[in-house]
């Protein structure tokens, strides 16, 4: 084996890491036939690529290991007397996030029906598949769950990238002449995830890149799933030939988390960890969370750690010591713009309607109630209200509010509607 080991780290060098991780680890030495050196690849993508685009390189690194030339024969894992180690979960896949870690509720149990299908029935199902929704909702928690699934269950091959990464791999491989190799590592993936979709603007030639790979994995019945904070049609400068494919699938969307959820969500990370939280201290994290996951993961690992620093049991007061100073800082930060952004979310607006001249009932009541929730939950006085909607005068904010409080009281789905979106904020 040691000259097998000499053959990978002269390939390693000749090719750099990205390229060996993804092509040269899964291959296997199997051994000689007359002037050829034998290997064992998982499938007939990995004989194409490695023939196309490395087949000098892997030639050099035999000669330099081995010490005199041979030619490059491969063969598939089936057809080897040697089987390869399983292939390893991608780098960029978090082996944590499984559906089995994920907490459903009726603020995301579409979404997560719906990726469930997708990791079940893969290119079946929905493809693509389209979750958006706010920061730190549990996003690519799911997305990635359903890369994890797929890898253990079928072997596929899964690749999971942001908008960011994609950009940047691009930019190199033009940089360093090698956007072929580029993209074939892209497509021959069985299923692509693709994050932060939302960032796609502004960026013309990514956009056409990824245009001609969503084709190319489609036709090929390849599964493609994308996460963004928006849903396409909100997207700025997203091309219109993508938008379309986009919203070709399923769009599935993920809300904000109520407070029992919020509990929940604590509940479950405390007993992965094996760190069971008393219920009142659950609750105590969750009605200090507006909606961001992540932040009620951060308050509780806080708490745990204070506790441990300070040598006591985890408690209710334990846990206002541990969180008294974040927590005082955090309660002066909800703002209008944060009220803006749920309100629009909720009724399926951009925040501009809610700040339109539109008097249509579809944005005008949705606008009364965004009024209603700042004078409840900011110090502002009407007339700065009034002008977070163009400069409107304060009395329209006093009819607003005081129209939307009487509605409330005699209606009782109207009630239920405010409540939910109260509650996004407690």
């Amino acid at each position: 084996m040691e000259k097998w080991n000499a053959f990978q780290r002269a390939l390693k060098e000749s090719i750099g890491d990205a390229d060996f991780a993804h092509w040269i680890k899964p291959v296997r030495f199997v051994g000689f036939a007359g002037d050829s050196l034998i290997l064992s690849v998982p499938n007939e993508t990995f004989s194409q690529v490695l023939g196309e685009t490395f087949l000098p390189a892997l030639k050099a690194a035999a000669a330099a290991a081995y010490g005199r030339p041979y030619g490059i024969v491969f063969a598939k894992v089936e057809e080897s007397p040697v089987k390869p180690a399983a292939l390893p979960l991608p780098d960029t896949l978090n082996p944590a996030y499984t559906f089995d870690a994920f907490v459903i509720g009726e603020s995301n149990q579409f979404a997560h029906a719906a990726a469930r299908a997708v990791a079940e029935n893969p290119a079946k199902a929905y493809n693509p598949l389209f979750v958006y929704g706010g920061t730190g909702l549990g996003k690519t928690h799911l997305m990635q769950a359903i890369g994890n699934h797929c890898v253990r269950q079928s072997g596929m091959r899964v690749l999971y990238v942001t908008v960011d990464s994609f950009y940047t791999d691009m930019v190199n491989s033009l940089k360093n002449q090698k956007l072929m190799e580029f993209r074939q590592t892209y497509r021959s993936a069985d299923l692509i995830l693709l994050d932060d979709v939302q960032f796609l603007t502004g960026k013309k030639t990514t956009q056409d890149e990824l245009f001609h790979l969503f084709n190319l994995l489609h036709e090929a019945r390849k599964q493609i799933v994308l996460a963004s904070d928006h849903l396409p049609r909100d997207i700025n400068e997203l091309q219109e030939r993508l938008r379309s494919r986009f919203e070709g699938g399923l769009l599935a969307d993920i809300q904000p988390p109520g407070l029992e959820m919020k509990v929940a969500i604590v509940k479950k990370k405390a007993e992965q960890d094996g760190n069971p939280m008393p219920d009142d201290v659950c609750l105590f994290i969750a009605r200090n969370v507006r909606s961001n996951v992540r932040d009620l993961e951060g308050l509780y690992r806080r708490i745990v750690a204070y506790a441990s620093f300070t040598n006591q049991a985890v408690s209710l007061a334990c846990a206002q010591e541990a969180l008294q100073r974040v927590l005082d800082v955090e309660s002066t930060m909800l703002t209008p713009k944060e009220i803006l952004r749920t309100v629009a979310h909720y009724y399926g607006l951009k925040v501009q309607d809610l700040k339109s001249k539109n008097s249509a009932k579809t944005y005008s009541f949705p606008r009364q109630v965004c009024m209603w929730m700042i004078k409840r939950l900011t110090h502002l006085s009407y007339p700065e209200i009034g002008k977070l909607f163009g400069n409107k005068h304060h009395s329209t904010v006093i009819y607003s509010v005081e129209k939307i409080e009487e509605i409330r009281q005699k209606n009782g789905e109207v009630k239920k509607a405010l409540d939910e979106l109260m509650e996004q904020f407690q």
